[in-house]
């Protein structure tokens, strides 16, 4: 099953989190490799980021490479902090390591399951759902070439007891290419600068080294 407009809301309400099942594809194309930067300014803090994403088996596994700057300015003292991740979505699995300490974390998608078996009415009646209970409206407002991709673009407005936060989706094949938030006290821009569909991915990107120790971690409520 593909996901069709139903994911636009459930990128924007869930934040990303990989919203899929085993039958599910997650992108309208098979591999795919890209280059994003993004910058999130909050009262004192500003960060930058730079991501190398590998994506094959149409999103079923996916890895982002991060390096991250900290610029953070509070109460006279200016500080600014580096740092490295990845982040791994293989099947059922999200995990998340540092390079440099050669550690993480592995948790099991909590949608992986939940989502199984379930028709397109029922994920679109999950995304209403979740929109009324966020009090988030979207509406479509045309398209938009990013990064010489001819995107959808959808605007979502959620108010949370009367604090609202707008967000600008620019989506090309179920890939988000742009966003640009708006409230809570935090501004978000992100824009992936190079799209290379179908690239050949190395099966190394997409799996953790084998020195790295990796720690399972329970979703809470769960045994």
């Amino acid at each position: 099953m593909r996901l069709g407009k139903i994911s636009i809301l459930l990128v924007i309400l869930l934040a990303g989190t990989p919203t899929y099942s085993q039958d599910m594809k997650r992108y309208e194309f098979e591999s795919a490799y890209a280059e994003k930067t993004s910058t999130t300014n909050s009262t004192g803090v500003e960060v930058t980021k730079t991501e190398k994403i590998y994506i094959a088996e149409f999103g079923k596994k996916e890895a982002h490479y991060i390096s991250e700057k900290r610029n953070i300015s509070l109460m006279g003292n200016n500080q600014v902090k580096e740092s490295k991740s990845v982040s791994i979505i293989e099947g059922e699995w999200m995990i998340t390591y540092d390079p440099d300490k050669k550690t993480g974390t592995k948790m099991k998608n909590p949608f992986y399951d939940a989502f199984k078996d379930k028709s397109e009415a029922e994920m679109q009646k999950f995304a209403e759902q979740m929109g009324k209970a966020m009090n988030t409206e979207v509406k479509e407002t045309g398209t938009e070439e990013v990064s010489g991709k001819t995107c959808k673009v959808n605007e979502a407005v959620t108010d949370m007891m009367g604090m609202k936060t707008t967000t600008k989706t620019w989506m090309y094949k179920n890939f988000v290419m742009k966003i640009q938030s708006d409230g809570m006290g935090s501004k978000v821009n992100e824009i992936v600068t190079k799209l290379d569909l179908g690239a050949k991915i190395d099966s190394k990107k997409l799996s953790v080294p084998s020195d790295v120790n990796i720690t399972e971690m329970q979703m809470p409520g769960r045994k």
